[in-house]
């Protein structure tokens, strides 16, 4: 069998130009023999079975053997070793069926180093008809394969990223919806399904879908327009949420399309505009407060002026030394973040005044100074007051016992606290 098998070593001669002139036939077989050896693709003998008779200098450069070195040895060596049970018989069985076979296979090359085959086989018949060997031709796509592989494997992380991502992903196209990812069903409560039926704008609240729109028109024109902005959009149940956008502009099978991320900010916003609604109170019950503790030292340094007047001295009571009659912005700042800093430590009886100083940003001297010179009070009074009248407050409210507003308002000891309450307030 292996003798009616065409050789295709490097030994057969060339073609003379002799030759060239001779018969059609014998110029023919010399051509076909030229070719295969010329051939960049690996050119396989075998007989029927399976063992190697003859190769083409391709094969050496795909294979690393010799053609001296694969006369005779199994074909199944070309093959990676999870293949060899089965791909030399699903060869042989296709081409006696059909009389060729084509797939791609995985090779092993002598360095031990492995690749791909993209492989066609039929069968070679002698002059009667008869089979007696198979002819493959063998083209190398490791490059290819491992492109594909590793692009699939790129896609599926990029996947595996989009589904489970916590922001919204959409792409748009025409107005309407081409893809959404699971987090973008959950935000708006329609499936994927769905939505891909849905026109853009039917997710945005009627007051703002005239600038969504006109946002939307500029991106699919392609024009640059801001990374992202806010809208309110519309759920599934009819519920108004806060959405911010990133999207941009892209090309999708030659169309125009618009690819972005979306994020449910409605609990954001609320907690900002809270927060700023607290600050706003907060500012008015201090400016109040800072007021009322400027009346009353006002009208404490009053009395004091009017009983250190000389006795039957007519007219109104003098200024208190040093201190202006209206406060400038910056005074005013001063004074609220000195009364802020005390009642944020009102329960803290280790709060000293060189606390507060470092808390204000002054030195010791500097606050004393300062608070002398605006209320005409000490800094250690100043504290020791607002802690008085935190605790009159919380007695006038009956809410616990004098022993816990004690604690609460910064004092150890009750008995300390109840005379000192008494001196302030008299009672």
């Amino acid at each position: 069998m292996t003798g009616a098998t065409p050789t295709l070593g490097t030994d057969r001669p060339r073609i003379s130009p002799s030759e060239a002139s001779g018969s059609g036939p014998d110029l023919i077989r010399r051509a076909h023999a030229q070719a295969i050896e010329n051939l960049f693709d690996a050119v396989v003998v075998t007989d029927l079975d399976g063992r190697i008779v003859d190769w083409n200098p391709g094969s050496e450069r795909l294979y690393g053997y010799t053609r001296a070195e694969i006369l005779g040895r199994s074909v199944t060596i070309l093959h990676i070793p999870e293949q060899r049970d089965h791909v030399l018989a699903d060869v042989l069985q296709s081409v006696e069926r059909t009389g060729r076979w084509q797939g791609e296979v995985g090779l092993l090359r002598k360095d031990g180093s492995r690749g791909w085959i993209e492989s066609s086989v039929v069968l070679i018949h002698d002059h009667d008809g008869v089979p007696v060997g198979a002819l493959g031709i063998n083209r190398d796509i490791t490059a290819r394969v491992e492109a594909e592989r590793e692009l699939a494997a790129a896609e599926s992380r990029f996947r595996s990223l989009v589904e489970h991502s916590l922001v919204g992903i959409y792409i748009i196209r025409e107005h309407s919806f081409v893809y959404v990812n699971p987090r973008f069903e959950e935000i708006f409560g329609y499936g994927a399904k769905e939505l891909k039926g849905i026109q853009v704008l039917d997710l945005v609240a009627a007051e703002d879908r005239a600038r969504v729109a006109e946002n939307l028109r500029h991106r699919l024109r392609g024009e640059r327009l801001e990374s992202h902005y806010a809208f309110r959009a519309v759920r599934r149940n009819g519920e108004v949420i806060e959405v911010e956008v990133h999207g941009t502009g892209i090309e999708l099978t030659g169309e125009p399309a618009v690819i972005g991320m979306v994020q449910d900010v409605t609990e954001q916003r609320t907690a900002e505009r809270q927060l700023r609604e607290s600050e706003e109170r907060y500012r008015l019950i201090v400016d109040d407060m800072l007021g009322r503790v400027a009346a009353v030292i006002a009208s404490r340094e009053q009395l004091r002026a009017r009983l250190l007047a000389p006795a039957g001295a007519n007219g109104p009571a003098p200024e208190a030394p040093g201190r202006p009659a209206t406060l400038d912005p910056d005074d005013a700042r001063f004074l609220r973040d000195v009364q802020s800093a005390i009642e944020k430590h009102l329960g803290d009886e280790a709060y000293t005044v060189e606390r507060l100083a470092h808390d204000v940003a002054h030195s010791r001297s500097q606050l004393h100074r300062r608070l002398r010179q605006l209320v005409n009070v000490t800094p250690s009074d100043l504290i020791r007051n607002l802690r008085l009248q935190e605790g009159a407050r919380l007695l006038k409210e009956d809410s616990a016992a004098v022993a816990e507003i004690a604690h609460a308002v910064g004092f150890k000891s009750v008995s300390h606290f109840s005379n000192r309450f008494l001196d302030r307030f008299g009672r």
